[in-house]
């Protein structure tokens, strides 16, 4: 028969012990330095505010610039005794009926933009002064 040998509590504790040691200090692994294409690419984007606003302003300069010039159109066109409409003054400018300095020549939206304003203005001064006239 088989005897039973009788054994001390048992203990489900188990004991690890580390492998490596305790390290009280860390040390931080030193930055990349920055390339040539960083520092210009950071520079760029602090300047980039103020090109902005440069190229804003040309563009508001030229616009005005090119608003003018159909104002003077309309302006020349109208002194000749010729109220015509932004189309009719592009369409006369290009077949030469009317003579225009070279830089009045080339039209763009603003420069059309001048003229129908500038047309709008004298309409509406003649509407006004047509009530006036009409209401005394």
């Amino acid at each position: 028969m088989r005897q039973v040998e009788e054994v001390g509590q048992i203990s489900y504790e188990t004991k690890y012990s580390p492998a490596a040691k305790q390290v009280d200090t860390y040390v931080r692994p030193a930055a990349p330095t920055e390339t040539k294409f960083e520092k210009i690419a950071k520079s760029l984007t602090a300047i980039n505010p103020a090109i902005s606003k440069y190229i804003e302003t040309k563009n508001e300069e030229k616009r005005q610039y090119e608003e003018a010039i159909g104002v003077k159109i309309y302006q020349k066109a109208l002194a000749e005794g010729k109220d015509l409409s932004a189309q009719e003054l592009r369409d006369k400018i290009k077949t030469g009926e009317i003579t225009a300095p070279e830089a009045f020549k080339r039209f763009t939206v603003n420069t059309w933009n001048g003229i129908v304003k500038e047309r709008h203005k004298n309409v509406a001064y003649t509407l006004t002064s047509h009530m006036r006239n009409w209401a005394q």
